[in-house]
């Protein structure tokens, strides 16, 4: 049965993902220079241009990029790098806990897929989208995901 929300059921539609990679497109642009001087900073750092590229496509935080440059050496201190990301990424339990009465209503696998995505920015969109009653939500977060995905792979965080 699909996820019910105060208007009826969850929907995820191709407008609604369209919808949401409008939404974050334009800050998605402003995000190039972040991601080149990430991928500057890093091969400054010793990281391989290709270690940059899959850093950014699994740590889908800038700043906590940025945290585990700290600890980037020759023997990497797994514990410490882990404790820093998670210690820049605290607020995202906020952000968790602000969407948890909707997002709580759909299949575990949907659910965890939902937060394991969610980003400040997306947060803002995905939230107005609840609040205003669109069934639609889901397909808003996965848009703005997408959106975000573009921008990581167009910078390629490799320096010029």
């Amino acid at each position: 049965a699909p996820a019910e929300h105060k208007h009826g059921p969850v929907r995820l539609s191709r407008d609604g993902v369209w919808r949401g990679i409008k939404l974050l497109a334009p800050l998605s642009l402003f995000m190039v220079p972040l991601g080149i001087a990430f991928g500057v900073t890093a091969v400054e750092a010793g990281m391989a241009p290709l270690e940059t590229v899959l850093m950014s496509f699994t740590i889908f935080a800038g700043v906590s990029q940025f945290a585990a440059l700290e600890f980037w050496g020759d023997s990497l201190p797994t514990l410490s790098i882990a404790l820093a990301v998670l210690a820049v990424n605290a607020r995202h339990l906020l952000l968790g806990a602000a969407i948890a009465p909707v997002v709580n209503q759909l299949p575990l696998g949907r659910r965890l897929l939902s937060v394991c995505l969610l980003s400040d920015a997306n947060f803002a969109d995905t939230q107005r989208a609840i609040d205003t009653g669109e069934r639609d939500w889901v397909a808003v977060l996965v848009g703005a995901v997408l959106a975000n995905a573009l921008y990581t792979a167009a910078r390629s965080d490799c320096p010029m």
